[in-house]
């Protein structure tokens, strides 16, 4: 599992420098909207109270309220984590749980590797 997840974070790292890579709370949720995540990787943090927003179909994910209700879309509120691995998971995508500290770990323990 230690192997695997340096070959997920070393390809993160990579994906990030050729603009094929998202991290941080905001970017990661609005690839998932748009369907563009092929792996999400996440930390989980049992103490982590952020939260985000949700629509009805899987793939409706953002960081606030206001994105969703623009499109008029009646969001509901829910843990991040469970948020991001329902978005991710109903759009198609994977996903790696990553150490939330690292020379590669995503910002804010949340970054996406994108479909190229």
């Amino acid at each position: 599992v230690a192997r695997r997840t340096t070959e997920v974070l070393d390809r993160f790292a990579s994906a990030r420098a050729n603009d094929l890579g998202v991290q941080g709370v905001a970017d990661t949720l609005g690839a998932i909207f748009e369907g563009r995540v092929e792996t999400l990787l996440i930390h989980v943090d049992p103490a982590d109270g952020r939260t985000a927003w949700f629509g009805a179909d899987p793939g409706q994910v953002a960081a606030d309220r206001a994105t969703l209700e623009a499109l008029d879309l009646e969001p509901e509120e829910g843990p991040l984590l469970e948020v991001a691995l329902r978005g991710a998971h109903g759009t198609g995508a994977r996903t790696w749980f990553v150490p939330t500290h690292g020379p590669s770990s995503p910002a804010e323990g949340i970054g996406a590797v994108l479909r190229g």
